[in-house]
C-alpha cells in the first residue's frame, strides 16, 4: 500500500476525542480497530502498541473508564501517524533505535516496573526462607 493511500484511510478512520461516546457501539469500535491495526503495520511500534491497548478494549466487560484509558492511546497512535505520513517521516528501525547511546531494551525486567516486581520477589523469597529456616531450625532469627 502505497503512503499517499495510507494516509487517506487513516484520516477517514481518525477518530476525535471528546465528551461522550466516540463510537455508536462496541460493534462499531471493533470494525475501528480492525480497520485501522492493518494500516499501521507500516511501523512495528505504532502496530505493536495499538495491537496492545486494543487487546483490553475487545474485553466488553471492563468499565468506560478502563476502555478509555486504552482507547485514548490508540487514536493518539492513529494521530501520530497521520502526522508522521504527512511529513514524510520514517519509522525507525529497530537497529537503529538508542537512547544516550545505549540500545533500548524491550525485556519487561530492564523497565523500572519489571526492576520493581523483581526487587519484591526477591524480598518476600528471602524472608519466605529465613522464615522456614527459623521455624523448622529454630534459627532463632
Amino acid at each position: 500500500m502505497e503512503r499517499e493511500e495510507r494516509l487517506a484511510r487513516l484520516r477517514t478512520l481518525r477518530v476525535e476525542r471528546g465528551n461522550g461516546p466516540l463510537f455508536g457501539s462496541s460493534a462499531e469500535c471493533m470494525e475501528w480497530i480492525d480497520n485501522v491495526a492493518p494500516l499501521l503495520k507500516y511501523d512495528a511500534d505504532h502496530y505493536k502498541s495499538f495491537i496492545e491497548h486494543a487487546e483490553y478494549v475487545r474485553i466488553t466487560q471492563l468499565s468506560s473508564d478502563l476502555i478509555m484509558a486504552h482507547l485514548n492511546p490508540m487514536i493518539g497512535i492513529v494521530n501520530q501517524a497521520i502526522i508522521e505520513l504527512e511529513n514524510n517521516i520514517e519509522p525507525v528501525q529497530q537497529s537503529d533505535k538508542k537512547l544516550n547511546g545505549n540500545n533500548i531494551d524491550n525485556n519487561w525486567h530492564n523497565k523500572p516496573m519489571g526492576k520493581l516486581a523483581i526487587g519484591v520477589l526477591v524480598v518476600v523469597l528471602g524472608a519466605g526462607a529465613i522464615w522456614i529456616l527459623n521455624y523448622y531450625f529454630g534459627f532463632g532469627l
